[in-house]
């Protein structure tokens, strides 16, 4: 059965791989647009290079780490008690670049 999204590559498949980049390279350039507005483009780009690593490990932490291994086990307790620990190290650690590396400007 071929998917709207088989049908516009032509179908075409692309590796799990290159889904993912290509999926981080979209939400990393919207992101940047839409934080241009309120500074100018490389700026936006350069502070979104910054956090986007933190944004995808925190993803990927819990799509792929949480969410299988507590959630679908239904370990709820578990899953609340490992997730707000991550949400606070990603907090702590965008925090911390935002400080140390980031300068209004």
């Amino acid at each position: 059965m071929n998917t709207g999204f088989d049908l516009l590559l032509n179908n075409i498949k692309l590796p799990r791989f290159w889904q993912h980049v290509i999926f981080w390279v979209f939400v990393s350039f919207f992101i940047t647009t839409l934080y241009s507005f309120q500074t100018n483009f490389w700026v936006s780009l350069r502070n979104n290079l910054l956090y986007m690593p933190i944004q995808i490990a925190y993803y990927y932490a819990i799509a792929y780490w949480l969410v299988p291994k507590y959630v679908f086990e239904k370990r709820y307790v578990m899953f609340f008690m490992m997730l707000v620990p991550l949400v606070f190290a990603c907090m702590f650690i965008s925090r911390t670049i935002g400080i140390l590396l980031l300068r209004p400007t």
